[in-house]
C-alpha cells in the first residue's frame, strides 16, 4: 500500500473516531442554576455548545439536553483535568463568608497590589472556593489568609480576611471583628423587655395579660445562661461565649441564639424552641418601671369599675334585664333572655360573673364612649361592649369579637348594631 493511501486511511480513521466522541468537554459547576441536579462542584459531561445563548448543553441519567450558562461552569477538555480542582473545591463544599464592611476589595490574585475585580458589600454572602496555604501579614494590624471567592454572578477573585466572617456550614471558623464591643457589655448589664411593653406604655393601653414581670429576656454572663420568657414560649439556653460576627451582630456560642443591635436602644434576638424559630425585639426596661405601670393600670381599672358602682350599682332595662355591680369586679345579670334570643349568649351562660377592662378603644371613639367593658359569664362566654355612663344611666353597644383587633376597638360602625339602654338605681 502506498504512503499516500496509508495517510488517507489514517486521517479517515481519526475523523471517524472523533465524530463518534460523545462529549466535547467537561465542566465543574461553580454557580448552580435552577435545575435540581446543579450543585456546587458537580461534574457535567458537555455534549453541545450554544454560541447564540452562550450556554453548554449536558445530559443526566434522567434528562437530556439541559442547558447551563457558560459563566456558571469551569470548562476542561478532558475528564482527567477535572480531578484536581474537584478535590480542591470539595474541601470548601460548605464554606461561605459574610462581609463585615462596604466596598471590601476582591482582587484577581492573592496580593494586595493585584488588580481589583469586585467591590463586596456589607452583609453580602459569598461562596468560598479556596484559601492560601499560609497567612500573610498586611501592615501592623492584620495577619490572615487570602480567600478565593466566587460571587452569585460568577466573578472570581481573592479577598483578604480582615473584614470577613468565615463559616463552615453553621459554624464560625474565623472572625476578625472586635468581639468586645460596647453593645454586648450593655446587653449583659441591663434588663430587657419585649418591644410591645414600650408600645403599650406609649399608647397607654396596657394589656395586663401580656404586661407581666415574668415576660422578659434575662442574660446572665456569670452562669453563661440566657432565659427568654414570652406569652407564647419559654426557653433557657447555655452558651460558652458571646462572639461578634458583624458590626452589630453576635452569636452566643453553643446556644444558637443570635443578637442584632442594629437598632439603637433595642436588640433583635433570634432563637428556637422545640424546633420552631422566633425573632423578637427587646428594649431596656427596669423592673421598677414594669411594677409602676402594672400598679397604675390596676388603679385605673379600679376607678372605672367604681364608677359603675357609684352611679348604680343596679341598672334596669325593660328589654335586657337587670345588672348589679358588686364588690371585687363581680356582677349579677338577671332576665337576660334577649341576649340568648339574639344568640349573644347560650342557655348555659351563668347569671353572675366578673367584669374587666382589658379591651381599649381608639381615640376617635372617646368623644362618644367612656371605654369598653367585658362581661365574663363563665363557660368561656364573654360579651364586650362600648359603654357610656351619664347621669346614672348606662348605654351599651355590643361589639362582635371579629371587630376587636389586638385588644382594641377601632370603630362603632357595625352592620347590625345592638344597643342596650339601662337606667341606674341605687
Amino acid at each position: 500500500m502506498s504512503f499516500k493511501k496509508t495517510l488517507i486511511l489514517s486521517i479517515t480513521l481519526l475523523l471517524s473516531l472523533s465524530s463518534c466522541s460523545k462529549y466535547i468537554g467537561y465542566g465543574i459547576i461553580m454557580v448552580p442554576g435552577e435545575e435540581a441536579d446543579q450543585q456546587f462542584n458537580s461534574l457535567i459531561k458537555i455534549t453541545k455548545e450554544s454560541r447564540i445563548r452562550d450556554t453548554w448543553v449536558y445530559n443526566t441519567p434522567t434528562e437530556d439536553h439541559i442547558e447551563i450558562d457558560k459563566w456558571r461552569v469551569e470548562f476542561y477538555d478532558t475528564e482527567d483535568e477535572t480531578i484536581s480542582p474537584i478535590n480542591k473545591y470539595a474541601e470548601y463544599k460548605n464554606y461561605y463568608t459574610i462581609v463585615n464592611r462596604n466596598s471590601h476589595n476582591m482582587r484577581s490574585n492573592p496580593f494586595a497590589d493585584s488588580p481589583l475585580v469586585y467591590k463586596l458589600k456589607k452583609d453580602q454572602r459569598v461562596k468560598i472556593i479556596g484559601r492560601t496555604d499560609e497567612k500573610v501579614a498586611i501592615g501592623k494590624s492584620f495577619n490572615g489568609y487570602w480567600y478565593q471567592l466566587i460571587t452569585d454572578d460568577g466573578v472570581k477573585g481573592w479577598s483578604y480576611d480582615s473584614y470577613l466572617t468565615i463559616y463552615n456550614g453553621d459554624e464560625i471558623i474565623h472572625s476578625n471583628v472586635n468581639s468586645d464591643g460596647p453593645e454586648i457589655h450593655d446587653f449583659f448589664k441591663n434588663n430587657w423587655r419585649p418591644i410591645y411593653f414600650k408600645d403599650m406604655i406609649d399608647s397607654r393601653n396596657i394589656n395586663l395579660d401580656k404586661f407581666k414581670q415574668k415576660f422578659k429576656l434575662s442574660p446572665d454572663i456569670d452562669s453563661k445562661e440566657i432565659t427568654i420568657s414570652m406569652p407564647d414560649n419559654y426557653v433557657t439556653k447555655k452558651f460558652t461565649e458571646a462572639k461578634q460576627t458583624g458590626t452589630y451582630n453576635y452569636i452566643l456560642e453553643g446556644s444558637g441564639v443570635l443578637l442584632d443591635f442594629s437598632r439603637k436602644g433595642s436588640v433583635y434576638v433570634t432563637y428556637s424552641v422545640d424546633l420552631k424559630s422566633y425573632v423578637k425585639e427587646f428594649v431596656k426596661m427596669d423592673d421598677a418601671v414594669v411594677t409602676n405601670v402594672i400598679d397604675a393600670e390596676r388603679y385605673k381599672r379600679k376607678i372605672r369599675y367604681n364608677e359603675f358602682v357609684t352611679s348604680g350599682p343596679t341598672y334596669n332595662s325593660r328589654a335586657y334585664g337587670t345588672i348589679e355591680f358588686l364588690e371585687d369586679n363581680n356582677f349579677i345579670w338577671t332576665n337576660k333572655e334577649n341576649l340568648v334570643a339574639k344568640q349573644l349568649l347560650t342557655n348555659n351562660a351563668e347569671k353572675n360573673g366578673t367584669v374587666n377592662f382589658k379591651i381599649f378603644i381608639k381615640n376617635s371613639l372617646k368623644a362618644s364612649y367612656d371605654g369598653a367593658v367585658t362581661f365574663n359569664f363563665g363557660d368561656r362566654q364573654e360579651l364586650t361592649f362600648l359603654y357610656s355612663l351619664s347621669h346614672g344611666d348606662l348605654r351599651l353597644l355590643y361589639v362582635p369579637d371579629n371587630r376587636i383587633v389586638k385588644n382594641s376597638i377601632n370603630t362603632d360602625d357595625f352592620y347590625t348594631p345592638i344597643q342596650l339602654y339601662f337606667t341606674g338605681q341605687e
